[in-house]
Order: C-alpha cells, then sequence, then structure tokens
C-alpha cells in the first residue's frame, strides 16, 4: 500500500473511531437549563452550531457550553467542543483562533475564525465565527460569517412584581469584528423585571463612533429576551433598523448574553455582559 493510501487509511479509521466516542460521550451530557442560538447559516458556506459539548479529548470536556463545525470529519456540527477548552493558551478577555478554511479540508485542522467571550463568571459564552475572517477567499471576507451565544444555568423566570419591579444595570461587550474598526463594542444595558414581564433597553458602541441600540427589547416570564427594534448608526448615520434581539438571562439574573440579527448582514453583533 502506498504511504498516501496509508495515511487515508489510518485517517479514515481514526474518524470512525472518534464518532463512537463522541456518540457515547453525547449519551452521558446530563441535561441542565441551557440556552443559546446562532444567527442563520449562509447559502454555499460552512457553519457552526452552538450546543452542549461532546468532544472530551485534548484539552475538552462534555457536558459544558460548546461550538460544532460543519467540516467536522463524519459528525459535522454534532461533534461540539467546549468554549473553555478553546480557551487554552489563549489570552482574553476576547478570545480569538484562527484557523482560516481556505479549501475543503480533510482533516478539522481547518475549522474557521473564532472570536469570543465569556458573559458573568459562569459558563456563558458569546461571539461570532466565519471561515475566513478579513483574509481574502474566494474573493470576499468573512465568509459564512454567524454571530451566536450559548449558556448553562440560564434562568427560567424573573424576579420582581408590577408593584414592586426590579432594576438591574449591566455593563455590556459587543464583537462584531467585519463592520466595526476595532471589533470590539461596549455599554449598559437596563432591564426591568416586573415577575411575568421585563423590558431592556440600552445601547453598545464601539470607539469609532459604530452603535447599536437595543431599543425595547422584552423579557418573557422564563428570562428570554426577544425584540425587533434594534437600530445600527455610525458617524454618517442610520445603517440598518428592524435588528432582531434574541438572548436570555444566566446564573439568578448575574449574567445576560445574546445576538442582534439584521437579516445576515455585516452589522448582526453577539453581546454579554454582567450585573453592575
Amino acid at each position: 500500500m502506498q504511504t498516501k493510501d496509508f495515511f487515508k487509511h489510518a485517517k479514515l479509521a481514526g474518524n470512525i473511531a472518534l464518532a463512537s466516542s463522541l456518540l457515547m460521550a453525547a449519551a452521558q451530557v446530563q441535561a441542565a437549563p441551557w440556552a443559546g442560538t446562532q444567527s442563520a447559516a449562509v447559502s454555499g458556506y460552512q457553519y457552526i452550531q452552538v450546543g452542549v459539548s461532546n468532544v472530551p479529548f485534548g484539552p475538552h470536556s462534555w457536558g459544558n457550553a460548546g461550538i460544532g463545525i460543519s467540516n467536522f470529519p463524519l459528525l459535522g456540527v454534532t461533534a461540539r467542543v467546549d468554549f473553555e477548552g478553546l480557551t487554552n493558551d489563549l489570552t482574553g478577555p476576547i478570545y480569538h483562533l484562527d484557523f482560516a478554511i481556505t479549501e475543503a479540508p480533510e482533516t478539522h485542522d481547518e475549522l474557521g475564525v473564532f472570536s469570543f467571550a465569556r458573559a458573568g463568571d459562569g459558563d456563558v459564552w458569546f461571539g461570532e465565527w466565519s471561515e475566513n475572517g478579513n483574509t481574502v477567499s474566494g474573493g470576499t471576507t468573512y465568509n459564512g460569517r454567524q454571530v451566536y451565544y450559548h449558556g448553562d444555568n440560564a434562568d427560567q423566570s424573573i424576579p420582581g412584581s408590577f408593584s414592586s419591579p426590579v432594576q438591574i444595570k449591566y455593563n455590556v461587550t459587543g464583537i462584531n469584528n467585519q463592520f466595526s474598526t476595532v471589533g470590539v463594542m461596549a455599554g449598559e444595558f437596563e432591564a426591568n423585571f416586573y415577575g411575568v414581564y421585563g423590558t431592556l433597553t440600552g445601547d453598545i458602541q464601539d470607539t469609532a463612533g459604530f452603535i447599536i441600540d437595543i431599543g425595547t427589547a422584552e423579557i418573557s416570564s422564563s428570562a428570554a429576551i426577544s425584540g425587533s427594534g434594534a437600530v445600527a448608526s455610525d458617524n454618517s448615520g442610520t445603517l440598518a433598523t428592524g435588528g432582531a434581539i434574541s438572548g436570555n438571562f444566566f446564573n439568578n439574573h448575574d449574567a445576560v448574553a445574546g445576538i442582534i440579527d439584521f437579516a445576515g448582514t455585516q452589522y448582526d453583533t453577539a453581546f454579554g455582559g454582567q450585573a453592575q
């Protein structure tokens, strides 16, 4: 057998063994109050999906907030690695991994470009992914870009009442490398909880004047955030309207995370923060 064929067969055997191990690991993942989502996949490109991690190899462990990549051998997004493991040997608070996808990969080495951060002190994460970041590939940059959030200990209820509301302010960070000239945004969100309903207001902006105002998003009785009134602007004026906000509160309302989705545009932004 030629050397090249030998390595291909060895790689296939290894991938099959890995697939079996991942399926066994997935069966052992314990149920927990999770919350998270990602913006829609872009047609024609690789894509990501967040969920509970099930890869227990190397620096990774199962049962944590994780992310899967569509070009992972055999299992695609079904195989998810934990964000905590991805931070190994990296410096935060914004973590960056660059494995740009430049061709159809034979291995799982080329998994794209990640920028992500932790919301609060728990296992709650938010960020963006693309095939190639700002490296030109196929004539464009940020191919297949998606924003996302995911975490455990998601709150299932909210405090307060209409007669005695609870107000909490959050220091919030946003991640947007495609449009923002600095990639990182900052601001403050204010949540007003009424027991069965709530509102979330505020904005985040970068140092160059790019700003996203979320309008007045609604908070459900189960601590989920939704809205469709986000506005993106910069020093030249309004850039986009009607941005959809989705997110959740975590760890007894100590943290918040979510995404702002302008229907697949460069203004899509992930956010996360902690109570003041």
